[in-house]
């Protein structure tokens, strides 16, 4: 019973102390500072002990963050340490993470700097994501797709592929020759260019 009593008692003062006083939000960039505390429910006078993953599983749960970690520095600081995702590829309608995460609230200017994918037949998005990886360091513009295959656009050259496979097949062929034509075509049996 004196346990119990004690347990309560520690338990009313956790309610009032400590509290927190500062709050450190790091490596934000689409949410602000406020926004982030908001989506972890942590603020300035809370009680310090009461802030818990459970209480702050709105953060981790948003599209946008792609980790969060939340440390508690005695006696009232507490620093929140997120990893955000970053749109790369648009549809006009959607804007995806590398990881095919749907990111909303995208502003219309940096939708514009996003790699555009379009086309028809059946959507492709898994070998668009896998494309972005590919050509991250080729200014990467615009992936097309149909039922014959993909159509990429870099900054100077045009690639048509019927598979995204027979494309990694051939890279060797595409780094040899990127520069030279301001069109490439794969096939099966290799690779062709073409300037006009």
């Amino acid at each position: 019973m004196i346990s119990l009593v004690i347990s309560l008692a520690i338990l009313i003062a956790s309610f009032f102390y400590p509290k927190i006083s500062k709050v450190v939000v790091n490596n934000n960039s689409h949410y602000t500072a406020d926004e982030i505390m908001n989506l972890a429910n942590i603020h300035v006078e809370q009680p310090f002990f009461w802030i818990t993953s459970w209480k702050s599983k709105r953060l981790v749960q948003d599209p946008w963050i792609k980790s969060a970690i939340i440390y508690k520095s005695w006696p009232d600081t507490v620093s929140i340490v997120v990893k955000e995702r970053k749109p790369v590829l648009t549809n006009g309608l959607q804007n995806f993470a590398i990881d095919g995460t749907i990111l909303s609230n995208v502003s219309v200017e940096r939708q514009k700097a996003l790699i555009r994918f379009d086309g028809w037949g059946k959507p492709r998005l898994d070998e668009a994501l896998d494309l972005t990886k590919l050509f991250e360091h080729y200014d990467l513009k615009r992936i097309r797709y149909s039922p014959s295959g993909l159509t990429i656009q870099i900054a100077s050259t045009e690639l048509f592929t019927p598979s995204l496979d027979m494309l990694k097949a051939h890279w060797g062929s595409f780094l040899s020759q990127v520069g030279k034509y301001k069109y490439l075509y794969f096939y099966p049996w290799g690779v062709s260019g073409r300037n006009e």
